[in-house]
């Protein structure tokens, strides 16, 4: 898990300067995902979301010196939970315009949670439902669809567990100065 006073240093300096940038003081902006979480492979993207007042754009993507960035902007009336609930659990804050901060507690991050879990489920049972005639026929494509759902489920259960130990602990979303 990154810290506050090594987050800065492990994000590449061109990085920041673009989240700020398309932050333009109406944002704060947080470091999320594998990066985040510390436990990524070199070709990871750096996932960083951002809450606005009046966001420029729905979501930002692009190559920044051989670095995958992507960038997602979310209205700050119209949050979901369970994007609180990532940046609560394994947010770094590298922009600070608007000083919001997130403090959930328990019933928070457990109902978000299990609603995430539930919309991923149900549309995995979707697919399958869809592509069942096709499993004797074409494995491979059937199961890197399945990766895609199970890694989905991993990755909520990974941010579930880091926000209830936050939670458990009193912490609060990290924050760079």
């Amino acid at each position: 898990m990154y810290t506050e006073r090594n987050v800065r240093t492990k994000i590449p300096e061109k990085i920041v300067r673009k989240v700020e940038k398309l932050a333009a003081r109406r944002c704060d902006c947080w470091l999320i995902g594998s990066r985040a979480r510390g436990d990524y492979e070199p070709d990871s993207d750096w996932d960083i979301n951002c809450i606005c007042k009046d966001p420029p754009t729905d979501r930002y993507y692009d190559k920044i010196d051989g670095n995958k960035v992507a960038v997602r902007f979310f209205d700050i009336n119209k949050v979901s939970d369970m994007t609180k609930v990532v940046i609560f659990g394994e947010g770094v804050k590298i922009v600070d315009n608007l000083g919001i901060e997130y403090r959930l507690n328990r019933d928070e991050v457990v109902r978000a949670c299990i609603s995430e879990s539930r919309k991923i489920v149900s549309k995995m049972s979707d697919w399958l439902a869809r592509h069942s005639d096709e499993f004797p026929f074409k494995p491979d494509l059937n199961f890197g669809a399945l990766d895609y759902w199970r890694n989905n489920l991993v990755s909520v259960n990974k941010t579930c567990r880091l926000a209830l130990g936050k939670v458990k602990n009193g912490d609060r979303t990290l924050f760079i100065k």
